[in-house]
């Protein structure tokens, strides 16, 4: 009889050992792996509105460093590391460079700017503000200063074409964040070329509700760290600005556009991450072969149509010999 019941009783252990060390595991790296850990994701752009000159470019995006917190000069090294390895043409930065509860100063600022010179990307390094750059004037100034001077050009509601050596373009164009920053949707695309392939870029994601569908190809939003813990039930994270969409990519208004919402890189209030790796996204720029297909399909057609007209033309022939 023993034996009959620890059997089962064993093979209760047993599972339980082994559901309480995966619960472990899982908490280890949430609190000491995951947050240093910077994954790469990699996603293919593909329209007949980008030009042949623009195909295989690739564009690095990452957004929310949160520098001077948990995001320190050695974290940082390596998340530059990680940047420099992906070989982008062009490096986008969406916003937050400092975390909200940093003790922000020119040290701290100094410490930061050669790491951020040092990002390469051959075709530009470009950037919008987040609500944490526009935390103060004194803030918003050293931001300013660092990604300046780091070779970053901050895009304030406007708009850029991006060149690959040659006049083909794509268009990229930065917004101010939508919760304490001065949007002007507008001015920023004052100048933008609807036959263009456009990309837009700013930190809150809420913003894609007021983007002009009809001109916006892709949008790129970060600032709600993708939730920063997230149980598929919810998030950790939730910020404002961030409500109707905190993570993912979205197809909005039944296809107008798509919007991508970047885990980041950084952390705030607590240093963990669970379930949303801290990430760059590199997009790979395709032509779409699609009007190429098209072509091939309309050859059997114009062929169809060559020789209906050479039986027409036959036709009347025929009739006028039955006439004599």
């Amino acid at each position: 009889m023993n034996e009959i019941y620890e059997k089962p009783l064993t093979r209760i252990v047993i599972l339980l050992c082994i559901i309480v060390s995966i619960i472990i595991f899982l908490m280890v790296d949430a609190r000491f792996i995951a947050p240093r850990r910077f994954t790469v994701r990699h996603e293919t752009l593909s329209s007949s509105k980008i030009p042949e000159q623009l195909d295989d470019m690739k564009i690095l995006y990452f957004s929310d460093l949160e520098y001077g917190t948990f995001m320190d000069e050695k974290r940082c090294t390596s998340l530059v590391e990680t940047i420099n390895s992906a070989a982008a043409d062009v490096v986008v930065f969406g916003g937050d460079l400092f975390d909200y509860h940093a003790e922000i100063t020119e040290e701290l600022a100094a410490q930061l700017q050669p790491l951020f010179a040092s990002i390469e990307a051959p075709l530009g390094k470009f950037a919008v503000l987040g609500d944490n750059d526009h935390s103060s004037d004194d803030v918003l100034a050293l931001t300013r200063n660092v990604l300046e001077t780091a070779g970053f050009e901050i895009l304030d509601n406007r708009s850029i074409l991006l060149h690959n050596h040659g006049s083909q373009a794509v268009t990229l164009v930065g917004l101010d964040n939508g919760l304490n920053g001065k949007q002007d949707i507008e001015q920023a695309y004052s100048t933008v070329s609807r036959s263009n392939y456009v990309i837009t870029v700013c930190h809150t994601p809420d913003t894609f509700t007021v983007l002009p569908g009809d001109i916006t190809d892709y949008f790129l939003a970060g600032h709600s760290h993708g939730g920063q813990t997230y149980y598929f039930f919810g998030a950790g994270y939730t910020p404002a600005m961030a409500n109707e969409y905190i993570r993912g990519k979205h197809v909005i208004n039944l296809g107008d556009f798509t919007m991508d919402i970047t885990n980041g890189v950084g952390t705030t209030n607590i240093d963990v991450r669970f379930m949303c790796n801290a990430e760059v996204v590199v997009y790979t720029l395709r032509t779409n072969e699609v009007p190429a297909k098209q072509e091939e399909e309309k050859a059997p057609e114009a062929e169809d149509a060559e020789e209906q007209a050479e039986e027409s033309s036959e036709e009347p022939a025929e009739e006028s010999e039955s006439g004599e």
